[in-house]
């Protein structure tokens, strides 16, 4: 189906995996989510895991026991907003059960499991090739961290599962140092070893496992959306949903507020349930502006749309979401 090669910089001192994948179907947050790679520096950059896009293994976070950076819930009493102090309609945010963070690692995974009582699922949200290493988060870092971006979610999972059987053939793995975007790493991480898919590492700590690959500063692909609609109408309302992207902002706060909504739509409103989530520690979804080339735009009037959804539900989401749209949904 493709090729898969070692390349190092002249020395041995930096180990990069290139994947290429041939006949990749197209489907129409830590180290900050936002800036590009950094040109020359760290390490070259390289195609990527599953696309023709320069991206670099890096480490996203190391693994420490405690908490991961940016976690919240939705149990916890919002903080004071600014400007006149007023909190919004709070209504079913203390029972939604919703969490949300940064990306994890092994023990971050662990410290989860035991913070959040009861049945949790980890819904991972990244679209970007990611593994741990020795309980380390890792991951192949492009600009914009989009370097999967044309590519759907079985071609992302398909090329995942090639990074880790070569990650793990590897001796010796060296990342990429890229500042602000990466977690030093020391060294090579050489054999022993452990490499493992999110899933693996998630179960192991008592989770289940839910993957949504979507964009980083995008909307959610339709596909996506469907695939986690039909996902909520099977978990009970007592089962907690831990949401995580890279950095724990965008996607993560949509997501925390696309659950929201399917719980409380049709007594909240939209702009106050964006506000509450914001106010848990999120993203300020409702201030996005064109900066990011009209994606956060494009979120902002998604997350409407997604709550006329919800609001006007009324067959417990048998009817998907892309269908709703077709249909002439708003």
């Amino acid at each position: 189906m493709g090729t898969a090669t070692i390349r190092r910089r002249a020395g041995g001192a930096l180990a990069v995996l290139a994947l290429v994948i041939a006949g990749a179907t197209a489907c129409g947050g830590t180290a900050d989510e936002s800036d590009p790679v950094a040109d020359g520096k760290g390490a070259e950059a390289v195609t990527s895991g599953v696309t023709s896009r320069p991206a670099q293994l890096v480490v996203d976070v190391a693994d420490a026991a405690g908490l991961p950076k940016r976690f919240r819930t939705s149990a916890e009493k919002p903080g004071a907003p600014r400007g006149d102090g007023k909190l919004p309609d709070l209504t079913g945010l203390d029972g939604l059960r919703a969490a949300g963070s940064a990306a994890p690692s092994a023990q971050g995974l662990v410290a989860v499991a035991h913070r959040l009582p009861g049945r949790t699922v980890d819904v991972d949200l990244r679209q970007e090739t990611h593994l741990f290493v020795n309980g380390m988060g890792v991951s192949w870092f492009g600009r914009d961290n989009n370097a999967n971006l044309d590519l759907g979610h079985a071609a992302v999972l398909t090329a995942e599962d090639k990074a880790k059987a070569l990650l793990a053939h590897e001796s010796s793995i060296t990342f990429a140092d890229i500042p602000k975007k990466s977690v030093r790493q020391d060294g090579p991480v050489r054999d022993p070893k452990r490499v493992q898919s999110e899933e693996e590492t998630a179960r192991a700590a008592g989770l289940g496992y839910l993957r949504l690959t979507v964009p980083d500063h995008h909307r959610p692909q339709d596909e996506e959306v469907d695939r986690f609609v039909a996902f909520v109408r099977k978990q009970s309302p007592d089962t907690w949903l831990y949401f995580h992207c890279r950095g724990g902002k965008g996607r993560t706060t949509t997501f925390m507020a696309m659950y929201d909504m399917m719980r409380n739509a049709q007594r909240v409103g939209y702009e106050d349930i964006l506000r509450r989530q914001q106010l848990l520690g999120g993203t300020d979804l409702l201030g996005a502006d064109d900066t990011e080339g009209g994606q956060a735009l494009a979120r902002k009037e998604f997350l409407r749309s997604f709550h006329a959804y919800a609001r006007t539900n009324t067959d417990g989401f048998a009817t998907p979401y892309s269908t709703w749209v077709a249909h002439g949904g708003a």
